[in-house]
C-alpha cells in the first residue's frame, strides 16, 4: 500500500537501489577483516588460522599448501610482533607460503585442473595446431576444452618452450609463470599505493594470493592486470590503463566488467580525449590477441570460451560449487536457462546503472566491479568458490589505494611519520601524496615542495597547492594549530 504523497518506486529504481546497496555489502567482510586490528601480526595470525582450517577441510593440493603456510604465517606473526613488517619479512613469507609449497606441488604433480588445460593449449600453439579443438573425441572429454580467451594460452608458452629445451618438469610448470606475472604486475601497481607494505601483506602474502597461485588458479594473473589498470587510471594514465585492461580482457571474460566500467568513468569524468586513449589501447590489445582467432575459429571459440563455462555443452564444467545458479540449473529442466536469463538481466542492470550514474572515480569502479562479479559468480550455473577472489581484491584496492575518508591501517614507517605529524616534530616527511622531502630553509621553515606534486592535504592538513606555489610551515608549529594562525601573503 502506498501512502498519499509518497513517490512511486518503479522496477528500474528498485534494481538500481539494490545494486547500490550491494556495492557496499560486498566490501564489508574485507573492511571488517582489515580494520579489526591494525597490527600486521594479528593479520598474519588470522592467515595461519585460515591455513589450518584449509589443511583439515581442503583438497590434497590445498593440504600440502596448508602444511607450509601454517608455519610460515605463525613465524610471520612472531616476526611482525617484534618489529614492523619490512620488505625482507614479506619476501621471507612469500618464499615460505608460496614458493616452497609450489615447488613440492610441482614435483608431486598436484594441482588444479586449469594447469593442464593451459599447458595443453600452449603445446598446441607451439605445434601449430588450433588452440580450440573441434574434434568430437576432444569435445567429449573435459580436458579437451579451453574455456578462456587466446591470451591465456600465452601464459603457457614459457613453460612449453622450457620443456622443448629439455628442462625438467618441476621447472616447466605453468604455475611459475602465473606467479612471476602476478608478483611483478602487483609490485608495479602497489608501489604507487597509499600504504604499499600493508597492501603487499594482503595481495602477496595472504592466502588470497598464495593459495590459488600454489594450487594453480589462473585468475590471479588476470586480477593483477585489473589492479594495474585501476592504478594507472588513478594516476591519470589512460593509455597504460587501457593496455592493462585490454590484456586482462584478452585472457578471460571476468576482466570485461572492469574494462567497461573504467571506460565509462574516464569518459564521464576526464573527457573524450582520455577515453579515446583508453579505448584505443584496449582495442589494440584485443585486436592483436583475440581478433585473429575470432576470425579463423569463431564457432570453436564460442563453444570453448562461452558455452562450456555456462554449462551448455554435453560435458559438464569442473566448477561445481553449490551456488544459487547451480541450484536453479539442477532443480528443473529449464533451470539452466533461467539462471542464464537472470545473469543476462544482472548484466543489463550493470550497464544501465553505469549509464545512469557513471562511476565518479576508480574507487567507484572497483566497487561496481566487485558487486557485478559477485552477482555473476552466484548466478552462473557452473561456478566455483575461487571466484570470490575478484570482489575481495577489488575491495582491497579501495581500502589500500583509494582516497576514501577511512584511511587504511598504518604501521612501520607510515605509523612513525603519522606520529611525527601529530606531535608537530615533522622533520623529514614523505607520504604517498608528498613527492618532496621537507627541508629547513635559513628562516627556519619546512618546505614541502612546489607545483602539482606538493599535495599536502593528507600530510599536514592543508589545502592542495596550485602549480607554482610553495607551502612553508614554521618550525615547531604543530599542524593542528597552523590552520588557526592568520595566513600571510605568499605563505601558501
Amino acid at each position: 500500500m502506498r501512502l498519499a504523497g509518497q513517490a512511486r518506486i518503479t522496477l528500474p529504481d528498485a534494481v538500481a537501489r539494490l545494486l547500490a546497496r550491494s556495492q557496499g555489502s560486498v566490501l564489508c567482510c574485507v573492511r571488517a577483516t582489515a580494520s579489526v586490528s591494525a597490527s600486521p601480526s594479528a593479520q598474519s595470525l588470522g592467515f595461519a588460522i585460515f591455513a589450518a582450517v584449509t589443511g583439515v577441510t581442503g583438497m590434497p593440493a590445498q593440504r600440502i599448501w596448508a602444511a607450509w603456510a601454517v608455519g610460515a604465517y605463525l613465524a610471520g606473526a612472531a616476526m611482525m610482533a617484534l618489529a614492523p613488517p619490512s620488505r625482507r619479512v614479506l619476501v621471507v613469507l612469500v618464499l615460505l607460503a608460496l614458493i616452497c609449497p609450489l615447488g613440492q606441488l610441482s614435483v608431486q604433480w598436484h594441482g588444479q585442473h586449469e594447469i593442464w588445460v593451459v599447458q595443453h593449449a600452449a603445446e598446441r600453439l607451439v605445434a601449430g595446431n588450433p588452440v580450440y579443438q573441434t574434434e568430437p573425441a576432444a569435445l567429449s572429454d573435459v580436458n579437451g576444452y579451453f574455456p578462456y580467451l587466446p591470451a591465456m594460452a600465452l601464459l603457457g608458452l614459457p613453460a612449453e618452450l622450457a620443456r622443448c629445451l629439455g628442462v625438467a618438469y618441476p621447472l616447466c610448470d605453468v604455475r611459475w609463470t602465473f606467479v612471476a606475472v602476478y608478483v611483478v604486475v602487483v609490485v608495479l601497481a602497489i608501489r604507487h599505493w597509499r600504504e604499499p607494505i600493508a597492501a603487499a601483506l594482503w595481495l602477496l602474502v595472504s592466502p588470497i594470493a598464495t593459495l590459488p597461485l600454489a594450487t594453480g588458479g589462473d585468475d590471479l594473473p588476470v586480477l593483477a592486470m585489473m589492479v594495474l589498470a585501476l592504478t594507472c587510471a588513478a594516476r591519470r594514465r589512460p593509455a597504460q590503463a587501457g593496455l592493462a585492461a585490454g590484456l586482462g580482457c584478452a585472457a578471460k571474460l571476468t576482466a570485461w566488467p572492469l574494462a567497461v566500467a573504467l571506460g565509462v568513468m574516464i569518459l564521464a569524468r576526464r573527457g573524450p580525449a582520455a577515453a579515446g586513449r583508453f579505448a584505443g589501447a584496449a582495442l589494440a590489445m584485443l585486436t592483436a590477441l583475440v581478433l585473429p582467432l575470432a576470425i579463423v575459429e569463431p564457432d570453436a571459440m564460442m563453444i570453448h570460451a562461452m558455452a562450456f563455462p555456462a554449462g551448455l555443452t554435453k560435458v559438464g564444467s569442473p566448477a561445481n560449487t553449490l551456488t544459487p545458479g547451480r541450484v536453479l540449473a539442477e532443480s528443473f529442466a529449464a533451470g539452466q536457462w533461467v539462471a542464464l536469463g537472470l545473469l543476462v538481466g544482472a548484466a543489463l542492470c550493470f550497464c544501465g546503472w553505469m549509464l545512469a550514474r557513471p562511476p565518479t572515480d576508480e574507487n567507484a569502479v572497483a566497487r561496481l566491479t566487485a558487486a557485478g562479479l559477485a552477482v555473476a559468480a552466484l548466478l552462473l550455473p557452473a561456478s566455483r568458490i575461487g571466484y570470490v577472489v575478484y570482489p575481495v581484491v577489488m575491495a582491497l584496492f579501495t581500502f589500500h589505494c583509494g582516497d576514501s575518508r577511512r584511511r587504511a591501517p598504518q604501521f612501520g614507517a607510515a605509523a612513525a611519520k603519522s606520529r611525527l605529524r601529530s606531535s608537530g616534530n615533522l622533520g623529514s616527511v614523505r607520504s604517498w601524496r608528498v613527492r618532496h622531502t621537507a627541508t629547513a630553509d635559513p628562516s627556519g621553515h619546512h618546505v614541502f615542495g612546489t607545483g602539482r606534486h606538493a599535495r599536502i592535504t593528507d600530510a599536514v592538513g592543508q589545502p592542495d597547492l596550485e602549480p607554482g606555489q610553495t607551502f612553508t610551515q614554521p618550525a615547531g608549529v604543530p599542524p593542528s594549530t597552523l590552520s588557526q594562525q592568520p595566513r600571510q601573503s605568499g605563505q601558501y
